[in-house]
């Protein structure tokens, strides 16, 4: 994902992570934005917030955690030229990723929101059945006190011409690194 297109998201279920995906489109997770209440958009570093309307949204938790949002025209620069997609098509281990998100580890009080760029791999094997695909990270994952430190990291890319749309659970259970 380019740096251009991650987008921080407020909606019912807390903050979160999104991709422009195009003119006024975000994509971003269902248990971010579902439930009552309102749902804002932001570029890091950037204008906003700005009011976005859910167009579809997934089950929150579950195996379609998406949603995607139509972001109000006021305030809101398109992202440039279109996004590239495809899809992990290989079996081979070890194929190279990197992740963009605004995660809680790297906010601080009192100041902008702050992004984060990971870099990791990915094997295509592991939960093959559960239909995802899990990024192992380079470094391990910071210690942290209560729930996960990663909440608010939504937005997972896999570089080598493919990519791919995700959540980090909320739960606090860390799926991505090395023991």
């Amino acid at each position: 994902m380019e740096r251009s297109r991650l987008v921080g998201v407020g909606g019912p279920g807390g903050p979160g992570s999104g991709c422009a995906v195009g003119g006024r489109l975000v994509l971003t997770s269902a248990h971010v934005v579902c439930g009552d209440g309102p749902v804002e958009v932001f570029r890091p570093a950037g204008a906003g917030p700005v009011g976005a309307e859910v167009l579809w949204c997934g089950t929150p938790g579950g195996r379609d955690d998406a949603a995607l949002l139509l972001v109000d025209e006021s305030l809101w620069s398109r992202p440039p030229g279109p996004v590239r997609c495809g899809r992990l098509v290989t079996d081979r281990p070890g194929t190279p990723c990197e992740t963009w998100g605004l995660p809680d580890l790297a906010q601080r009080a009192g100041r902008p929101a702050e992004a984060v760029q990971l870099v990791g791999e990915v094997n295509p094997g592991t939960d093959y059945v559960g239909n995802r695909h899990v990024m192992d990270l380079r470094q391990r994952p910071p210690q942290w006190s209560a729930g996960s430190p990663w909440a608010g990291f939504r937005v997972r890319r896999c570089t080598a011409a493919t990519c791919w749309w995700g959540w980090w659970p909320p739960s606090g259970r860390t799926r991505a690194g090395r023991s």
